[in-house]
């Protein structure tokens, strides 16, 4: 389970939510979905521990954790992000054909 609760976060002087309220089950899948800018990735990030609330509180229970792969970058390599997700196990892949 994760909880917001009266959560709130700007970005400079943009407003990206504020007074949230949200409940995660572990039975939910979730789809985030929003325009550029609107704090898609800095609600991962929150949720991954990596930014903090401005104001409100996030609840983690025990044994729960989040992700969270960053996007930058990867147009370097000209992959997708599941095409670099699957890249880290070429090596594995090379060793294992040396055996």
């Amino acid at each position: 389970m994760i909880q917001l609760s009266g959560a709130g976060k700007r970005f400079g002087h943009k407003l990206l939510f504020q007074n949230a309220d949200w409940l995660v089950t572990p039975q939910d899948r979730i789809g985030l979905v929003g325009a550029n800018g609107t704090g898609k990735s800095t609600l991962m990030k929150i949720l991954a521990g990596l930014e903090t609330l401005d104001y409100g509180a996030i609840t983690v229970a025990k044994g729960i954790s989040a992700g969270y792969l960053p996007q930058d970058g990867l147009t370097l390599s000209g992959r997708t992000v599941f095409a670099e997700c699957l890249a880290v196990f070429d090596e594995l892949r090379a060793l294992e054909g040396e055996m």
